[in-house]
């Protein structure tokens, strides 16, 4: 099942116009059913820092299917 990366909120692009570094510029990312938000992140896919979230890496999804 296909959702929306939450590290680029969709759009495919991270800064200084790169690709996404979450979903390598998909926008979307594949996990498995049911969809699941991170439990470390909340779904947010950062940290408190706004780091990338090391548990789901970016995607604020749990069980991402690379």
């Amino acid at each position: 099942m296909r959702v929306p990366c939450a590290w680029c909120r969709g759009s495919g692009w991270g800064c200084c116009n790169a690709k996404c570094p979450a979903c390598t510029g998909k926008g979307t990312v594949l996990v498995a059913a049911p969809p699941t938000k991170c439990g470390l992140c909340g779904g947010t896919g950062r940290t408190r820092d706004y780091l990338m979230c090391p548990s789901c890496g970016g995607t604020g999804w749990a069980h991402v299917r690379w």
